[in-house]
């Protein structure tokens, strides 16, 4: 917090210290649960689209300090309590926000911080953010919190009151992706049933901003806002969404079995689905198909693809392709599996 100075959590305090002697410059009392195994619900990155669960190959930290607007406040993050202190005096300057359910993400808005937590419920996932059980079901979008229920809410970054005069909004599903529209959050979110939603929020009201959520076939892997609305892709479909009515603009989206793999190039997203490779313009959201450029052997399907200079990479245990620019196989390889 300074050139001379840090602050430190404890499972019980809260410390600042001169970084010269060791000096406590001042403590607040702050019980903290200790860090937990990556296979329990940590909390991830802040801000940023992302997951909000553990990397599963270290220790998920149960709490963490932030810096916002104000230089002279210090942020706190736990899996239960969110508040902020003054940094020269060690004044509790937030009205403590006690969470019933985990802190996931925090957003850093211009209205204030949006605070999202965490739904236990939600499927554990792997370093790269990939669901592995089931995929998920968002609940509905309702004013009012739940015990152990995920939820979005505005606060004051001075005081920790809440803005919204509703209160907190029921996400019933955890966050993975989320992305701005002028006064809107479009918020991606999954449970753990079988099914995903797209909700869309007025952050200046505080309500949903269409009538009711869209539900989506498959793990969400990228939102995007296009100037004709939300665009969504999951593993099994990608549409994109209008913010006014809350419907699909088109009238049938792109389903697939296997697919939804995508990278970005030149404002254009090559995705795939089915041995089909996309190209959608993210301008106005119109978009090409080139079937059959690739089949894998081994009945295997992509599990990544990355961009080269010369096209686009999709790769499997025993396969790999690369498809050009303009939707031609450069080459293709397989290597069947050693057996016993």
């Amino acid at each position: 917090v300074a050139d001379d100075a840090f602050v430190i959590s404890t499972t019980k305090m809260i410390y600042k210290l001169n970084g010269n002697t060791g000096e406590v410059m001042w403590k607040q009392e702050m019980k903290t649960p200790p860090p937990a195994l990556a296979e329990a619900e940590g909390f991830g990155a802040f801000g940023g689209k992302g997951n909000a669960l553990a990397n599963s190959n270290a220790t998920s930290t149960s709490a963490e300090f932030f810096k916002y607007k104000n230089p002279n406040l210090i942020y706190f993050a736990s899996h239960t309590v969110m508040t902020a202190f003054d940094i020269a005096g060690g004044k509790e300057v937030w009205k403590r926000a006690e969470l019933e359910s985990p802190v996931a993400q925090i957003i850093f808005d211009d209205r204030g911080i949006l605070l999202c937590t965490d739904d236990s419920r939600a499927p554990k996932t792997d370093a790269e953010g990939h669901v592995k059980k089931s995929h998920g079901l968002m609940g509905k979008l309702t004013s009012g919190g739940g015990s152990g229920k995920a939820f979005i809410n505005l606060y004051d970054p001075e005081t920790g009151a809440q803005k919204w005069s509703g209160g907190e909004l029921d996400l019933a599903g955890s966050v993975v992706f989320y992305s701005y529209s002028g006064n809107k959050l479009c918020i991606a979110t999954e449970k753990s049933k079988g099914q995903n939603a797209v909700n869309v929020i007025d952050l200046d009201a505080g309500k949903p901003a269409i009538p009711k959520q869209l539900k989506v076939d498959g793990t969400i892997v990228d939102v995007r806002m296009l100037p004709q609305g939300l665009l969504y892709r999951t593993t099994e479909e990608t549409n994109i969404l209008d913010l006014n009515t809350g419907k699909d603009i088109w009238a049938k989206s792109i389903k697939y079995k296997d697919g939804g793999l995508g990278v970005d190039k030149d404002n254009l997203t090559y995705f795939n689905g089915d041995g089909t490779l996309y190209v959608m313009d993210n301008t106005t959201g119109q978009f090409k198909s080139f079937p059959n450029m690739y089949k894998f052997d081994g009945k295997e399907a992509p599990g990544s693809c990355e961009l080269r200079s010369n096209g686009v990479l999709f790769t499997s245990s025993q396969n790999l392709t690369l498809v050009d620019f303009n939707g031609s196989q450069v080459y293709k390889v397989y290597k069947p599996a050693p057996g016993i």
